[in-house]
Order: C-alpha cells, then structure tokens, then sequence
C-alpha cells in the first residue's frame, strides 16, 4: 500500500504534466522539463509535510569558448554555457497561483466555519534564484482524519465508494437539519395548544353564563330556552347546523370560530376560515422522529448539540460528479475501465 508521501509525489507529478500543458497550450510538449520536489519533513507520520519544488526555468544547448557581445545591448559575456528559455514555464506568482487554486478543490474545509481549511495542499514560499535557471518554492501538505487533500488516483469502484461516504455525511447533516425544524414545529404547536386550552376553559365558562342566563336566570325568570343571535357568540354549528345548548359541546380551536364537538372531531379545517385545527395528535412525540430514546439511528447521526449548533464533519474530498477535467487528475490513463 503506497505512502501518503508516494501518493502525493504522484499526484503531483499529474499535476505538472497538467500545468505544463496549460501554460504552454501545447498537447505534444517536445521539451522535457526537468523540475523535482525534495522531501523536508522526515516522520512521514505526522500530519504536515513540507517539500521543496525545484522548476527549471532554462536549459543549456551549448557552449562557448570565446567572448561575444550582444548587438543590442553591445555587453560582452565571457566564454561558457550558452541557454534557452523552456516554452510554456510560468512566472513564480503565476505558478503560485495555479497550483494553490488547483489543489484548494481537494481542501477539506469546517463544515460551520467555511473559511477554515482542514487539510489542504499550499505552494508557500516561491522564489528565483539569482542564476536565474530555476524557481524554487516550499509546499506545504496538511492532512486531517486520514483525508487527502489531493487528487488520489481511484478505481471507479473507489471513486463510488467514496461519493457514498459524502452522499452519506451529507444525508446526516440535513437530517439533522429535519430534526432541528420538526422540534421548532413541535414547539410551537404544543404552544398553540396551551393557548387554545386556556382560550377554550375561558369560552366555555362564558358561554355556560350566557346559557344560564338565558334559560331563565336573568331579569325574565321563565324555564323556556331563549335562542341566542349575539354577533359575537355563534350559537349555531357551522357545519351541522344544530344548536350548541351545553358548554361540553363547545370546542373553541385557535381561530376562535366556534364548533360543535362531534363536528370537530370529523373536521381538519375550520369550515368559516378554513385554518388547520391544531390537534393533540399533530403534536404527538411519534411523529418527531430522534425524540423517541429507542430509536437505533439517534447514535448514527450527528444532532446539535446544546447551542444548536451542527457538530463539524469533514467535507468529502470528492463532492463533485466526474467531469472531464478532472478524469486524467483523479484516474488517469484507465479512467474508461
């Protein structure tokens, strides 16, 4: 099984054949750059690694035995090796920048704070040096939880393998985000309920006063049952029609609209407005999934924690359907098998 060193080595060995090709524009480079990185870190056990990057900017074609001057300038050089500018090498903030928003694809970034890198592949320091034949530049690799933050050459099955383990961090966290929402839901209909209870005691005991009231314990005195037509009080059930003539079958839900017992229990919308009766059932602790303590998959995935926030994952390495450019990166030359 190769090293995390072999495997970076590798994969950044794909990814000068990739910068070459754009730099210069040309498919079929007839040069062969010469450039090579150089281990720093010696425990390849720990979860940075540094290497040093050495690009050839020029290579000699010949030499010289004698003086010559420029006819431009009209300098003299003296006697020795004569040089020519490789095609296609890019300028070191050019290099800088390419190869750092290349790899930042891989990076492995805090799923709460977005801007906080977690393993990640960075060309740090870049430089010429005086001879002005090469560049040189320092790289830093950092690794988080076994994650790479580089292209890793995958068998398809691999490659699947791995879109199933972020399919599955991403299943996790929105339906953490379900859960979260169903408690808000169940929070505000037990809240309704409470209100409506209290609304419906208070109603109630108004209403037994007018029925009392009218069936002869006013100023009238008689025994006979006195229809009430008051705009404010709806004596009449709305949806059969009958006369509500006793408190108990009163049922007042949140809208106020005012129903018969036995026609709010064959009801889910009030018939006047037509807003949702909120019911003991729609709040029932069954139907918030992870409230419940015998539930098997509460453990297997990540809930917030006390100050509703999400506990941070590691974003997948491979979060993007395979395109076309980036199959040589990830698969190489078997990437149709």
């Amino acid at each position: 099984m190769a090293s995390r060193d072999q495997k970076f080595q590798a994969a950044f060995k794909r990814y000068m054949n990739v910068m070459f090709e754009h730099f210069s524009g040309d498919e079929e480079m007839e040069e062969e750059y010469q450039w090579k990185i150089t281990a720093m870190t010696e425990n390849k056990r720990t979860s940075i690694h540094q290497y040093e990057l050495q690009l050839q900017t020029r290579y000699q074609i010949g030499e010289t035995t004698v003086r010559t001057q420029n006819t431009i300038t009209g300098e003299w050089s003296e006697p020795g090796p004569i040089y020519a500018n490789y095609r296609g090498i890019p300028t070191p903030e050019q290099l800088k920048q390419h190869m750092n928003n290349t790899f930042d694809r891989y990076a492995v970034y805090h799923t709460q704070y977005m801007e906080e890198r977690l393993a990640f592949v960075e060309l740090n320091t870049v430089m010429t040096m005086e001879d002005d034949l090469a560049i040189y530049g320092v790289i830093s690799v950092v690794y988080y939880l076994g994650k790479f933050p580089y292209p890793v050459r995958l068998t398809r099955m691999q490659y699947l393998r791995e879109k199933c383990v972020g399919l599955q961090v991403e299943n996790s966290k929105r339906f953490a985000d379900i859960v979260k929402l169903k408690k808000m839901v169940y929070t505000r209909n037990l809240s309704i309920l409470n209100q409506q209870e209290r609304a419906q005691v208070t109603i109630r005991e108004m209403y037994a006063k007018l029925l009392v009231y009218h069936q002869g314990g006013g100023s009238g005195g008689g025994s006979e049952v006195v229809k009430l037509s008051t705009e404010n009080i709806v004596v009449d059930c709305p949806v059969c029609l009958n006369s509500i003539e006793s408190a108990d079958n009163l049922m007042v839900p949140a809208c106020c609209h005012i129903i018969c017992t036995d026609c709010e229990a064959r009801c889910t919308k009030c018939p006047i407005c037509r807003e949702v009766f909120v019911k003991t059932s729609t709040v029932a602790l069954d139907n918030v999934p992870l409230l419940v303590d015998n539930n098997p998959a509460q453990d297997q995935i990540p809930l917030p924690d006390n100050n509703n926030n999400p506990i941070p994952l590691p974003v997948p390495i491979l979060d993007d359907p395979i395109d076309e450019d980036v199959m040589d990166l990830i698969f190489g030359e078997d990437s149709n098998h």
